[in-house]
């Protein structure tokens, strides 16, 4: 009869314990089948990618019909993997999409939309008397970067991603910026100097 009420102790006792661990291990299994809201960086990433779709640039950026669209990150890369991630195996217009990388504007070869990280805040105005007349859709999350100059520029309001652009500076890279992509943006006109 011992045997018997150790064994019911036993039985109980695993019960006690294996029940809430298998009811945690679903609950948390469940939290991640959950899909997760997209965060900042992937919904910039998102914008990135449509914006290559939703721009035009002038012909000799892009000479031949499987010519890549270039998307460049200048300095520490806030994406991490999300860039990546969403560009991943996507085409646009049939041009593969290539990411590239730069520590420096020394680097830069052939971009067609360039993400300016807040690491490069200071050399900002250098970057962008350097890029002048390549065709180069800038891109940044910097303050006053489109003031200074640069065609885009994300921001947060109301806890979204926003974006304004410089069409004053699109024009003058002979970039061609589509309506659909202009009426989800912010516009910013440079002031006339008198």
């Amino acid at each position: 009869m011992t045997e018997h009420v150790q064994s019911v102790k036993e039985t109980r006792r695993a019960r006690n314990i294996g029940v809430p661990l298998a009811l945690a291990i679903i609950i948390a299994a469940a939290a991640h089948a959950q899909p997760q809201p997209a965060g900042e960086y992937q919904i910039k990433s998102a914008f990135l990618f449509n914006f290559a779709k939703f721009v035009e640039w002038p012909a000799q950026l892009l000479p031949r019909g499987d010519s890549p669209m270039i998307i460049g990150v200048l300095g520490d890369d806030p994406f991490g993997n999300d860039l990546d991630d969403v560009i991943n195996n996507k085409t646009v217009n049939g041009r593969p999409i290539v990411i590239k990388r730069y520590a420096s504007a020394a680097e830069i070869q052939l971009c067609h939309i360039l993400f300016i990280s807040t690491s490069e805040r200071k050399d900002v105005p250098m970057i962008l008397h350097t890029l002048d007349g390549t065709g180069v859709l800038t891109v940044s999350e910097i303050e006053q970067f489109t003031q200074l100059g640069g065609a885009v520029r994300f921001y947060l309001a109301d806890a979204k991603v926003r974006f304004e652009i410089n069409v004053d500076e699109a024009d003058r890279e002979h970039i061609r910026v589509s309506s659909k992509l202009l009426k989800l943006a912010t516009i910013i006109r440079e002031q006339k100097r008198e």
